[in-house]
């Protein structure tokens, strides 16, 4: 370190070759890092033949480099180092753009680490969209943000039937679709996201003939367990206008169809219900069940909030957020 940082010599000629020897062996160092991570997480993760994945690594670290490497053997070395860095760690977090500044046209991809909406909008970032964020202990994710009601970070949303949210448990762990669609953010990053105290927001919308034709629950309190307690929910501090399906749900651990963790004894409510949630013995609410555009014949399978639409209306928009108190 004493090396890179030159406090031992104080000829020029020999300070810019050394300079440039450490940094050079520094982005060396980070390009062997970017190929590490992107193997485990994206090969590794059926994300990609091998082939590809390499290419893109050379292709973005290629980018860092001409982008900074006016910065080798700048006086202050230091500067080149954070801002590859930043290159480096904006690949890892997915995303490709570079310097980017509020109010750019690409300004929903900010070259900061945050670790939820909530901080990227203390930081001026007041665009709805798909941001980058690591949450504490957690990796880079994708999510929408909430920034027009001040920094929700959106856990789930459905919108249009497109995502299959009859899943397995892994899938449930991980996450699955897409931040500009339906998604689920993961049970692994919600986990993440809730060690610190929050509140949780759900926007329900009904089909065009459901009444009420939209509805709210906030809880001011809301976190789960990590996987050692298959997820166990943790709400209270309820408020909203059409009656509370959560509570229910409340002290509960997460079910899948293949992973079974509720209390019916007779069967996997999962299964039953053809969804995957934190379900009793079975629910009030089932938002992440079929979707069955209104009225359904079918009992209690759908995105049912029962106090509100009863067992036999699908809604057809949820939202589900988080943002820290």
């Amino acid at each position: 370190m004493k090396v890179c940082n030159l406090q031992f010599d104080k000829m020029s000629g020999k300070k810019y070759f050394l300079k440039y020897l450490c940094t050079y062996f520094y982005h060396i160092l980070l390009y062997i890092d970017i190929h590490v991570y992107a193997h485990q997480v994206i090969f590794n993760q059926g994300l990609g033949t091998y082939e590809s994945v390499t290419a893109l690594v050379n292709t973005s670290y290629t980018q860092c480099l001409n982008r900074f490497k006016g910065y080798i053997g700048h006086a202050n070395t230091m500067v080149y180092k954070r801002r590859f860095s930043m290159c480096y760690m904006h690949f890892v977090c997915g995303t490709f753009e570079y310097e980017q500044e509020p109010g750019s046209v690409l300004a929903h991809r900010p070259m900061i680490e945050a670790k939820d909406c909530l901080e990227l909008y203390e930081q001026g970032w007041h665009e709805d969209g798909i941001y980058t964020i690591k949450p504490v202990g957690g990796s880079c994710i994708q999510t929408w943000c909430d920034m027009t009601n001040g920094g929700w970070t959106v856990l789930q949303r459905r919108m249009d039937g497109r995502e299959n949210f009859y899943r397995p448990w892994e899938d449930y762990i991980r996450g699955f679709g897409h931040a500009s669609g339906e998604y689920w953010l993961g049970l692994e990053n919600i986990y993440e996201l809730s060690i610190i105290h929050s509140s949780l927001a759900i926007e329900m919308e009904a089909f065009e003939k459901g009444f009420p034709p939209n509805a709210s629950a906030t809880y001011e309190h809301f976190r789960i367990d990590d996987e050692s307690s298959n997820f166990r929910l943790h709400i209270n501090g309820f408020s909203g206008n059409c009656g509370d399906s959560f509570a229910y749900q409340n002290g509960n651990m997460f079910t899948t169809k293949d992973r079974d963790n509720d209390k019916y004894e007779e069967d996997n409510c999962a299964q039953v219900y053809e969804g995957a949630w934190w379900y009793n013995g079975c629910h009030y609410s089932n938002l992440n069940g079929r979707y069955l555009y209104g009225n359904h014949s079918t009992y209690a399978n759908g995105i049912n909030w029962y106090t509100c639409w009863g067992y036999h209306q699908s809604i057809r928009k949820t939202v589900m957020k988080v943002r820290r108190n």
